[in-house]
């Protein structure tokens, strides 16, 4: 998630954690394919998603917090979805 547009001047993100639910289909636990820590590269926020179902969509979502208190939620609900095709 590239968070550049939402950011003040001189703001950075301090921290990020990445969560995953199904936005459609099933999968008991989709939480189980965020592998790892986040990587914050500047204002881009990264994350390694292993595994899935295939033919479900996913919704990754990256909660940040920046230096300047704010907490910024990407993407916005019902934007964007993964699909694990094999």
């Amino acid at each position: 998630m590239d968070y550049t547009a939402l950011l003040g001047t001189g703001e950075t993100i301090t921290s990020a954690v990445w969560t995953n639910s199904v936005k459609e289909g099933t999968d008991a636990s989709p939480s189980s394919m965020v592998s790892g820590f986040a990587s914050i590269t500047g204002a881009v926020v990264s994350q390694k998603l292993t595994g899935g179902v295939a033919g479900v969509y996913y919704w990754p979502i990256c909660t940040a917090v920046t230096s300047a208190g704010q907490t910024i939620i990407l993407p916005e609900p019902n934007d964007g979805a993964l699909l694990v095709v094999a």
